[in-house]
Parts: C-alpha cells; sequence; structure tokens
C-alpha cells in the first residue's frame, strides 16, 4: 500500500510518500502567488501527479 502524507499550508505543504513504511519520495511544494485560490490550485495538480505517479491508496492530512 502507498501512502501519501500531507502537511498542509496555502504557501508551502511538505509531502511524502511511503511504500508500507518506507519512505519512497518527499518535497515541498510551494507557491508564491498572492492569489490564494491559485495557489491552491497549484497544490492540487502537484498532488494530484503524485497520487497517480506512485498509485497511492491512502492519503493523511494532518488536522488544520
Amino acid at each position: 500500500m502507498n501512502i501519501l502524507s500531507v502537511d498542509a499550508s496555502t504557501k508551502s505543504s511538505g509531502i511524502a510518500v511511503y511504500e508500507e513504511k518506507k519512505l519512497k519520495y518527499y518535497n515541498c511544494i510551494t507557491s508564491s502567488s498572492t492569489d490564494l485560490f491559485k495557489r491552491i490550485h497549484k497544490m492540487v495538480d502537484e498532488i494530484d501527479v503524485l497520487i497517480t505517479n506512485y498509485n497511492i491508496s491512502k492519503l493523511i492530512l494532518e488536522e488544520v
């Protein structure tokens, strides 16, 4: 099972992909746009690519 973990924020979000308990990928998604909707759209697009590329079956998101 591949898991995507997200530490979300409106300007930068940390992400990590795990296969079982092994870390496979990590990164920070950032956006400097002053438009909140453009920042969110960029983050959603990048997360969508990860879900597809790593065949994510579970998403863990911190409570904000």
